[in-house]
This record gives C-alpha cells, structure tokens and sequence, in this order.
C-alpha cells in the first residue's frame, strides 16, 4: 500500500512538472520585416514630392536589411522627375534623449537621409542638423505608416 502511495504522489508531481514546463509563453514578439511610408513632401522648385518608402528587416532577428524609395517632383521644371534610391539603413539614439530615435538612409549612390521616428509611427525626414522639415505652414512634413486593411470590408467579393 505504502509503495502505491509514493508512486500514485511520484505520478502526480511529475505530471504537474511537465505540465508546467509544456505551457507556452504568451508572450509575442512580431517582428515587422517591412514597413512602408508614404506621403507628399514639400519641394522649393516643384508642387512637392509624392514619396514611397519601403523599409526591410531580417524576418529572424529584426536587424536592418535594406531600403527602397521612389520620389517623383511633380510639377518640376523641365517635367516631372523620378527619383529612385535604395541601400542600407540603420536606427540611430539620440545622445541626449534615448527615446528619440531615426532612421539613418545610407543609399548606395548619393548622400544619406534622415528620418525622425515620430510617436504616431510617422516618419518625418530631417535637415542635416537633425531638425525635422517642415511644410509652408509650418507643419511636421510626414510620411505616414501604411498599413494593410484586413477588415472583411476591404475582401473583393466573388
């Protein structure tokens, strides 16, 4: 009877032990491995620039991989212009406040851009003193997060 006793509490432990160890983490991490921003940006010499950034991570770490962007100046002098630039990208700190982050554009030819992460998950694209550009009115010039919509709504119907 004793032995029954100790291996019917023997079973038991070792059922509440791998019960608990075969419970998955709720915890989720998703990691965005492209991203897209659109918006049109103010242009001295032109009605402004309709601009389509595409931002890539690794699918397994999330580390940077590449960009895409495609501009077209509408309304330029001699026609409008199309402008498309791609290369590596990273996320920059700045030094004196850690929540401000943006993104540095390194294209494979031409200078490197800026890009200030805004809380809203807008991008707004800054001067080379990190200061964020702005439209005639004095507003933040963004590109805004596009994002895919999923609703039942948006479905084609057969």
């Amino acid at each position: 009877m004793k032995a029954l006793i100790l291996i019917s509490t023997m079973m038991t432990v070792l059922l509440w032990v791998t019960g608990c160890a075969s419970t998955p983490s709720s915890e989720v991490h998703a990691i965005k491995v492209v991203e897209r921003f659109e918006g049109t940006l103010p242009c001295p010499d032109c009605h402004g620039v309709v601009t389509d950034l595409v931002i890539r991570r690794d699918p397994v770490t999330g580390a940077p991989d590449n960009f895409y962007l495609h501009e077209i100046r509408v309304d330029a002098p001699g026609g409008q212009r199309v402008n498309t630039i791609w290369g590596q990208w990273r996320i920059e700190h700045d030094l004196f406040d850690e929540q401000n982050q943006r993104y540095r554009l390194a294209p494979e030819i031409g200078d490197p851009r800026l890009m200030l992460i805004r809380a809203d998950g807008a991008l707004q694209p800054a001067d080379n003193e990190g200061r964020g550009i702005t439209n005639d009115e004095g507003e933040p010039a963004l590109l805004k997060p596009m994002t895919p919509d999923l609703s039942m709504a948006a479905m084609p119907s057969s």
